[in-house]
Order: C-alpha cells, then structure tokens, then sequence
C-alpha cells in the first residue's frame, strides 16, 4: 500500500501535475508554467523562500524521477518534466520579475536545455537515474540564468534602469 502511494506521488511528481502528459513538447509546457511560480516567489516571498522551494522541488524531482525510470523501465522519460521546472527557477532566480526578462530567461532555458551544448550534454549522456535526469536542467538552468543576469546588468549599465 505504502509503496503504491509513493508510486503514485512520484508519477505526479515528476510529471509536473499531469503537464508531462501533453503530448507535445511537455518540457516547453513545463517551463512556461514555472513563469508563474517563479513570479509568486519573487513578488509574495523573499529569497530565501525562493531558494528553498527551488531546492526542495529540485531534491523530490531527483527521487521522484529515480521511482519513475525504474517503473517505466526508461532512462529519462520525456512525461518526466520535474527537471525543467526546478533548471527555469534557477534560471529566474537573480532577476527582476518582469515579462521581458522572463521571456528571454523562457528562451534561454529552452534553447540551453534543447541543444545541450558542452558540459549538459556530457551531464546527460553519462549521469544516470533521478541525478542525471535532473542536473542536466540543473546545469542548463545555472548557464542561463549567469547569462540572463549578465544581459540584466548590461542592459542597467546602457539604459539606466529596467
């Protein structure tokens, strides 16, 4: 019985309350429904409480996802979309909470996580289970979001303000 509740809360887990199920580009869905998390923690919170959140739904993504694999029988399975909503919080996590900046952190993060330059790619092609399905996102989330505070500061420096 126990075992099949955690089954079962994994699977919501991992697939982000059912977003893993569209059937169409899920990972997308995933990322653009973590703009309006991202928003909340930024304007109710502070960052601290960012930070926690973004870190407990990134350690559940790795167990959740880990359960998952293994039931499904598949390494990284595309319903498992856990992974882009904790990669787009770190991505968001040292900017203003303003549409143009979460846009461009959207396609950032989208773009970094489809093309898996360098180091995510190695990430994801040899680090397995709940980790490796995570730190991929986790890595492409860090790279985005140190470009996107970087073209924050840049844009600050030229025109004065956001």
């Amino acid at each position: 019985m126990l075992n099949t509740i955690k089954i079962k809360l994994s699977y919501i887990i991992a697939y982000w309350f059912g977003l893993g199920l569209i059937p169409f580009a899920p990972g997308t869905w995933a990322s653009l429904a973590t703009l309006p998390l991202a928003y909340f923690l930024t304007k109710h919170g502070n960052f601290e409480i960012y930070i926690f959140v973004t870190v407990f739904i990134t350690i559940i993504g790795i167990y959740a996802s880990q359960i998952i694999s293994i039931e499904m029988k598949i390494s990284d399975p595309s319903q498992i979309v856990i992974d882009e909503v904790s990669g787009q919080l770190i991505t968001l996590m040292f900017i203003p909470p303003e549409p143009m900046w979460y846009m461009f952190g959207f396609i950032l993060f989208r773009f970094l996580d489809i093309k898996k330059p360098w180091l995510i790619r190695w990430l994801d092609t040899n680090i397995k289970g709940g980790t490796g399905i995570m730190l991929d996102d986790i890595v492409a989330g860090i790279f985005a979001g140190v470009i996107l505070l970087l073209s924050h500061r840049f844009y600050i420096m030229l025109f004065g303000g956001i």
